[in-house]
């Protein structure tokens, strides 16, 4: 009996001691969890409070900087003076070689705040085209060789084709405020001749605006045949400056030079109404062509036209070549009906040079043909101010010569230039005489060339400008 009382007590205290060895993992099980559970609270509350006392910090950072920055009117002048933008690198382009002339045109525009010099080019009738090709038949060589050796030439001899690089020389040596190409660059449209132009075009100084308004043989495809057309010569000047009858200004806030784009035409009502946008601009306009139009107050513009061209060059009623149809004589209208906003007319095309007026109180200018070496510039001044930028040609004496005679011919037009001569002849008799003889055969045998070889031209192309009508140009 008693091995059995010892026998379940140890039973049931053996049963006891697994209770409480069970309980005892049952606790510390709990225990290890809240322990987790807290440490998991305190990580999370540790980093919330380090993101919260940051962005304090920050927020107060940007608080102070903003309370330390006095206000704008506190600022002292040496600490609100910006610094200045550094000055761009000098460009320093070669001078021309060629010693070319100068016609210099003041233009006086009332309320101007400075004075503005703007290069003129046009005429240059640029050949390249001197022997048969993929591009040039056969048939038109001779005739191209004629406007080569007779039109497209100095009278020193420096053809068009080698004086074009020149040109460009010219213009981005004289650092002007815009570039005016008037018209007739080239004496017809190749794929050569734009090439040849296309390669020194892209050398003018991209700074500088420049405007190209062209004339009848910078479109004409005359000696294309069945190659090429006016077609191919549209696309082809796209690809210079787009040619966009839109973008025929200079702007220069003050005034506008507004150009007139293929005037060996009748203007177009679109072009017509682009440009009375541009005369509601509220400022001065000049009017860049190449036709120039007729003066209503000076005989003399007639007298060269004949002399020069034999026939009326120019666009009048008194001529059958450049008679004006409705549209283009409401637009002569527009530049010379008084309260124009038009202060001075630029024109070419006649290769001759001439100062006068359209109408009275309108000056209007055309320039010589750069063919001939000569080129242009129009200072843009204030009313009753003097021009204070004198043209940079070169250092070279020749040059600088050139430079003074050709101003006091520009002040008052083709009249003076012949009394320079006059005066010339004085100093150096024999010289001189034999000089102007051969100068004057020269002119009247370039004449004679030029009259031929466009009528040869016109016989191939035919009269754009044919009569319309005969209504009065009032």
């Amino acid at each position: 009996m008693n091995f059995n009382f010892n026998f379940n007590f140890l039973k049931e205290k053996k049963q006891s001691s697994r209770r409480l060895s069970k309980k005892k993992k049952q606790r510390l099980l709990l225990f290890l969890c809240a322990v987790a559970s807290a440490t998991v609270l305190l990580t999370v509350l540790v980093i919330f409070v380090i993101l919260e006392l940051g962005g304090k910090t920050e927020q107060e950072t940007v608080i102070v900087e903003e309370e330390d920055i006095p206000e704008e009117e506190d600022i002292p002048d040496d600490v609100a003076e910006e610094e200045p933008e550094p000055e761009k690198p000098a460009k320093n382009y070669p001078a021309p070689e060629y010693p070319f002339q100068v016609e210099e045109v003041v233009v006086e525009v009332p309320d101007l705040s400075q004075e503005y010099s703007i290069a003129w080019v046009s005429d240059l009738h640029m050949v390249t085209d001197t022997e048969a090709s993929e591009d040039i038949a056969e048939e038109f060589i001779p005739v191209i060789l004629e406007r080569y050796e007779g039109l497209s030439v100095t009278e020193d001899g420096v053809h068009a084709r080698e004086l074009w690089p020149e040109v460009v020389k010219f213009l981005n040596y004289g650092e002007y405020d815009g570039i005016i190409f008037g018209g007739d660059m080239m004496d017809y449209y190749s794929p050569q001749n734009m090439e040849v132009f296309q390669e020194e075009y892209g050398k003018l100084d991209e700074d500088v605006p420049v405007m190209y308004i062209r004339a009848d043989h910078d479109y004409g495809a005359f000696y294309g045949g069945d190659k090429f057309g006016e077609t191919e010569a549209y696309e082809a000047h796209k690809l210079i400056d787009g040619d966009d009858l839109e973008d025929k200004y200079l702007d220069f806030g003050e005034f506008r030079i507004v150009g007139v784009n293929g005037s060996t035409k009748d203007m177009g009502q679109e072009q017509l109404d682009i440009m009375k946008e541009q005369f509601d601009s509220g400022v001065p306009i000049i009017v860049a062509t190449h036709v120039p139009y007729a003066s209503k107050v000076d005989d003399s513009l007639a007298e060269l036209s004949m002399q020069v061209r034999n026939t009326i060059y120019y666009w009048s009623k008194e001529g059958d070549r450049f008679y004006p149809n409705d549209t283009t004589n409401e637009f002569i209208h527009m530049i010379r009906d008084e309260g124009s906003p038009v202060v001075q007319v630029l024109a070419g095309h006649l290769h001759a040079s001439w100062d006068g007026e359209m109408r009275e109180g309108l000056p209007e200018h055309i320039f010589a043909p750069a063919f001939t070496g000569t080129l242009g510039v129009i200072h843009v001044i204030p009313e009753g101010a003097e021009v204070t930028r004198p043209v940079k040609i070169g250092t070279d004496e020749s040059s600088e010569e050139t430079s003074e005679s050709t101003k006091s011919i520009s002040d008052t037009g083709v009249e003076k230039e012949e009394t320079t001569k006059e005066e010339s002849v004085k100093e150096e008799p024999a010289k001189e005489e034999t000089t102007k003889e051969e100068s004057e055969k020269k002119k009247t045998e370039q004449g004679n060339s030029d009259k031929e070889t466009t009528s040869k031209v016109d016989g191939i192309i035919g009269n754009d400008t044919s009569k319309k009508s005969k209504e009065e140009i009032e």
